[in-house]
């Protein structure tokens, strides 16, 4: 052969058209494109490849940028490319399709691209030196680059490490090749027996891991898992640990560099684990993993012990601890320092929990030897080693019993998807939660679901900053005789937790705090069981038909929100009033909730700090209830209902607001801008607000009554009161519609209260108080209650009426003080504590602001006499009232109207002159001499009438005074014998000297 040329004599170049290569014993050419075709289809630059493909999400790899541009219009906006070898070394990289032309976001991962290029080289050499090429070249060309990539679709895995790992490595070699696409993963699982052996399956929306792009391949029949293609965040599933037990699963993913993993749908029965220091797990259930309640245990149930305990010697205040970083400026905080026995090394930032054998404040279920015992977490501000604890803040409670502090480890689970579930056998046995959290921190539980359960469906006891998010309860069994409580969710003695956008059904309570009642000296995990809930927000949830409140805190719940949520159709189905929402505790607030169709709206049980804000719709018994909660000690109560609306609908009870308080204490209740509204049958209605126990503090604020729309009214009262020392103050609106309302206030029980109540009322209605026509424009006078003083006005038609009632407590020969001159009728309740009669002893008036065209009733309250002097003589018997009607401008004057009610009884003993004061009066005249005297003056008003009664033996002789004329029949002038009656009555008075007597009666000469 002539012109021979060796191959180590060719010109060096850094780019190929074609190979030189042997082929069956020949020397052979072959074009670049089938060569790569070959190269990536097996072998080491296969593997390669499928790992860079894992790595990146890419569908198309080109050698240089030029070839991916060229072939933009084959693939779709958002689709993943690679340049693998481009000369210029800023063009190898991964490209994003956008806009119809590729735009590179990152450069090779660089482990991945090492490999490939390795991988290649080493293939080149062996084609060069005439490496026999497994199939032809033009056989090959259907499997071109371009090809063989995008049958590869895949996209970025969930981590670095798992795509450098040899077993996602041989996963992605053993799910290459020919593939078959589903949109998820049922659809390919129905399909499954149409496949070849080996097929390779690739579902676009996994639905069983989280929504994954994953690969599979059909081995012996069914899809086995091979790797996740894309899904940030995706799991591997138990099977990757080689195992499909759910227990061996958790244990190697505890000591793997994988702390997540998926559970197939399947059952998952009784698993408890305790977590370490470190310990960070995430647990990704099927949405259709059974987690069946098969015994007493819960389902599910992770827990950590104390990192180490020690004793508190003593806690000591400073105020003048610098927590400030270094590089910040010093600032001196106010914060408690914990002196403790056995020295620890902690951290800024460390999780403590101080605890104690003292009793908390308010517990509920104290008993015995078992009580609900202190206890709160706190935050280390300083770094130590020593004997002390520098916290970052002031501890909230006192601690002096057994106290020692504990460290939280850092542990933690999050816990997807899941559904719980329960035994049928079961329904007699103490109930277990589905999932059981003890001691851990920064846990997140999202995405269960409880269709039906024997109790609990989430239960968190002594953890730190958990959340839950997405529960769907349904169906909990509530039997308290077996243990079983139906919740949805259960929080324990736990700080700074978030439940958000949950719902439930059927449950005694979606969500609720409680706490443990325990002996003295606990020990190992039963220390997170001291201490009450504090930090609980509560945003977004949704329940119908609780047989309980919808959500709820115990008593020792300090510091908790529920916001954003719904109520519907509560019933009382578990030893309960039915309330849509419950608030125990200190702190607690629900804002923005409508509870709609509830037997009780707000049931408010708040030691203080107690808050509601929203609506409540068709409640059938009450809107609001307010008293004492559940303490196993009295304790005051104190709450606010601000800017909402309380609706009744056919209410069943005989009053609207029910308001309580525990003996010896106090309940504070203010209620502002709301309106309280009677819709439907109130013909049950006897009273609004019912005030039962002393001690009650009731504040209304720009409060509105509307009972426009209530049928079947009969005699209502805004306001019954069943007890003394109670306070009322504030204003009211009250739309009477076609109400009839009676008094304002009503007693019930006992005959006279010492309230103290102070109402500025408005009232609009046409059948509203009679009108406000009457002598008393609020109704039938409130004739019983003490220190009482109401104002305001009524509107009938285009009338307003100006009214004030008050109450005073004159002394005997004090004077009665008239305010208010803008009011149209003054109504003063009269509480003397003894007799107010005789020259000394009887009342004046004081006019100086009253008006002409006013109406003064003066009401006798009490069981005493009392007389009226000056202009306006009148005795009031008890219970009696006067009504007095002001002119003259110039030199008011009070003209008498009416009287009504009994005359004031005298006793008379000796001899008597009468006066003006004794008009009304009813003088029992008591002698055994027949000597005594009663004069009847000349200076007294026309048609002043005085009654006498002899009680005695001795007869009484009536004398006229200087000037004055008696006139009787037959010039009888004595008493007419024992248990005889005679009326003297003032007929004329000229010139006002000169009084004409009229003697009546039984008489005698």
């Amino acid at each position: 052969m002539t012109d021979t040329v060796k191959t180590n004599s060719l010109a060096l170049s850094q780019l190929l058209d074609s190979f030189v290569a042997n082929r069956g014993g020949n020397a052979v050419r072959v074009e670049k494109d089938p060569l790569a075709a070959q190269l990536i289809g097996s072998g080491p630059l296969a593997v390669a490849l499928s790992a860079l493909i894992a790595a990146t999400g890419a569908i198309v790899a080109k050698e240089t940028r030029a070839q991916l541009f060229a072939v933009a219009d084959d693939f779709d906006l958002g689709d993943v490319g690679m340049v693998l070898l481009d000369d210029n070394e800023d063009y190898r990289g991964v490209y994003r399709l956008l806009g119809g032309t590729w735009n590179k976001k990152a450069d090779l991962p660089a482990d991945a691209a090492k490999a490939y290029a390795s991988a290649a080289a080493d293939a080149a050499a062996a084609a060069v030196e005439a490496a026999e090429i497994a199939e032809d070249a033009r056989t090959s060309s259907s499997a071109s680059a371009t090809a063989a990539a995008k049958s590869a679709v895949s996209a970025q895995a969930s981590s670095t490490s798992a795509a450098k790992s040899s077993k996602q490595a041989r996963a992605a070699a053993e799910a290459s090749g020919d593939v078959r696409f589903f949109d998820s993963y049922a659809l390919a699982a129905a399909s499954v027996g149409s496949l070849p052996a080996n097929q390779v399956v690739e579902v676009i929306v996994d639905e069983t891991l989280g929504g994954a792009r994953v690969r599979y391949r059909k081995e012996a029949g069914v899809l086995v898992y091979k790797y996740v293609v894309q899904g940030e965040g995706a799991t591997v599933p138990i099977s990757y640990f080689g195992t499909v037990d759910f227990s061996e699963g958790v244990d190697a993913l505890l000591v793997s560099d994988r702390r997540q993993m998926s559970v197939p749908a399947g059952t998952v029965e009784a698993y408890a684990k305790e977590l370490d220091d470190g310990d960070h797990l995430v647990i990704d259930l099927n949405v259709y993993s059974r987690l069946l309640l098969a015994g007493a245990a819960p389902v599910l149930n992770f827990y950590s012990q104390p990192k180490w305990v020690s004793d508190v010697t003593s806690i000591t205040r400073s105020n003048a601890v610098n927590l400030a970083e270094t590089g910040n400026t010093a600032n001196n905080n106010s914060t408690d320092v914990l002196a403790i026995g056995t020295p620890q090394t902690v951290k800024r930032g460390d999780l403590v929990k101080i605890v104690s054998d003292d009793d908390i404040d308010g517990g509920k279920h104290n008993s015995g030897s078992l009580r609900v015992r202190k206890g709160e977490i706190a935050v280390v501000g300083l770094d130590s080693s020593g004997s002390s604890i520098s916290l970052t803040a002031k501890l909230k409670d006192t601690y002096t019993t057994n106290v020692r502090v504990f460290a939280l480890k850092d542990a933690r689970v999050d816990i997807i998807n899941g559904r719980g579930d329960f035994d049928d056998a079961l329904t007699q046995l103490n109930a277990a939660p589905i999932i059981k959290l003890e001691g851990l921190t920064h846990c997140h539980l999202s995405g269960l679901t409880t269709p039906r359960s024997l109790a609990v469906g989430v239960q968190l006891v002594g953890c730190y900053g958990a959340r839950i998010s997405g529960l769907e309860g349904a169906n909990h069994h509530n039997d308290p005789g077996n243990n079983n409580f139906g919740y949805g969710v259960d929080i324990v003695g736990c700080e700074q937790t978030l439940v958000s956008n949950i719902s439930g059904s059927n449950l005694r309570h979606l969500v609720t705090t409680d706490s443990y009642v325990i002996a003295a000296n606990q020990t190992g995990r039963n220390l997170h069981r001291y201490g009450k809930t504090r930090g609980l927000a509560v945003n977004g949830f949704a329940i119908i038909g609780g047989s309980n409140a919808g959500v709820d805190t115990h008593d020792e719940a300090d510091g908790v929100v529920f916001s954003g949520g719904t109520v519907s159709n509560g019933y009382a189905g578990a030893n309960s009033g039915g309330a849509g929402v419950q608030l125990r505790g200190r702190n607690v607030r629900a804002e923005g909730v409508i509870i709609d169709g509830c037997q009780t709206g707000v049931a408010l049980r708040t030691i203080e700090g107690g808050f509601f804000q929203g609506v409540v719709r068709g409640a059938r018994k009450y809107p609001l209830s307010f008293g004492p909660g559940d303490s196993s000690t009295a304790q005051n109560c104190e709450a606010v209902v601000s800017n909402s609306l309380l609706e009744v609908v056919d209410c069943l009870t005989p009053n609207v607001i029910s308001i309580s308080c525990a003996s010896g204490k106090t309940a504070k209740l203010t209620i502002d801008n709301t309106i309280i509204k009677i819709s439907g049958d109130g013909s049950q209605i006897g009273q609004i607000f019912e005030i039962s126990d002393a001690g009650v503090e009731l504040t209304l604020i720009d409060v509105t009554l509307d009972l426009t729309g209530a049928t079947g009214l009969n005699t209502i009262y805004p306001f019954g009161i069943a007890n003394d020392a109670i306070k009322i103050r504030g204003n009211i609106k009250i739309l009477g519609g076609a109400a009839v309302l009676a008094n304002l206030l009503k007693v019930i029980g006992a005959s006279v209260r010492t309230s103290d109540i102070e109402l500025d009322v408005t009232v609009i209605g046409t059948n509203s108080f009679n009108q406000g026509s009457s002598a008393f424009p609020f109704g039938a006078l409130p004739t019983v209650f003490t220190n009482t003083k109401i104002k305001g006005e009524i509107r009938y038609g285009s009338s307003v009426r100006r009214s004030r009632y008050t109450t005073q407590s004159p002394a005997a020969g004090g004077a009665i003080v008239i305010g208010g001159h803008l009011d149209d009728n003054l109504i003063i309740a009269l509480t003397p504590t003894g007799d107010c009669i005789g020259f000394s002893g009887g009342l004046t008036i004081d006019k100086t602001n009253v008006r002409p065209g006013q109406r003064i009733t003066l009401f006798n309250s009490t069981d005493f006499v009392v007389q009226v002097t000056g202009h306006a003589y009148m005795t009031l018997g008890p219970r009696a009232s006067v009504t007095y009607l002001v002119t003259d401008a110039a030199t008011p004057l009070l003209f008498l109207v009416s009287k009504s009610g009994q005359q004031g009884v005298i006793t008379q003993v000796a001899n008597y002159i009468c006066g003006s004061r004794d008009n009304g009066a009813q003088m029992a005249l008591i002698s055994a001499a027949n000597t005594e005297t009663v004069t009847l003056p000349a200076g007294t008003t026309v048609d002043i009438e005085i009654d006498f009664y002899q009680a005695g033996t001795g007869y009484f002789t009536f004398a006229p005074a200087s000037g004055a004329t008696i006139r009787s029949d037959g010039g009888k002038l004595k008493t007419g014998g024992q248990y005889t009656r005679c009326r003297a009555k003032c007929i004329g008075n000229v010139g006002g000297s000169a009084a004409e007597w009229l003697l009546t009666g039984s008489l005698a000469v």
